[in-house]
């Protein structure tokens, strides 16, 4: 195992968060103005989706959406091995790429930093 394939990426650079939180700020202050999910998914619209969007202003309809997948999901009905093998492998590329562009420091177990995840560098 390298040593950049443990930890986690900051957000900033994780390409798995489609919205920052300051989005989801946005998203709510849009939505209270205009009170139309597609008016506010329309000004969103290169970065997600307006199910995104829906799942942002009311939590609750996500926590129904995740006990229907968990539900689903003991079947076997959404796990490929194939796939999810180039997925990780394309996270631990990724990772490999932001640790030699020196993006991402070492991941050192620290009081600060007791599960040794990566942190940003000054450069």
């Amino acid at each position: 195992m390298y040593k950049q394939d443990t930890g986690i990426i900051p957000q900033r650079l994780d390409k798995r968060f489609k919205i920052t939180n300051e989005d989801r700020q946005e998203i709510k202050r849009l939505y209270n103005e205009v009170k139309n999910i597609r008016e506010v998914a329309r000004v969103f619209k290169d970065k997600c989706s307006r199910r995104t969007i829906q799942f942002v202003l009311f939590p609750e309809r996500r926590e129904v959406c995740r006990k229907q997948f968990r539900e689903r999901r003991k079947d076997g009905r959404y796990y490929n091995k194939e796939y999810h093998r180039q997925a990780i492998a394309k996270v631990r590329e990724r990772k490999r790429g932001l640790y030699k562009q020196g993006l991402l420091v070492g991941a050192k177990e620290t009081k600060d930093n007791p599960k040794g995840a990566y942190h940003l560098s000054n450069k």
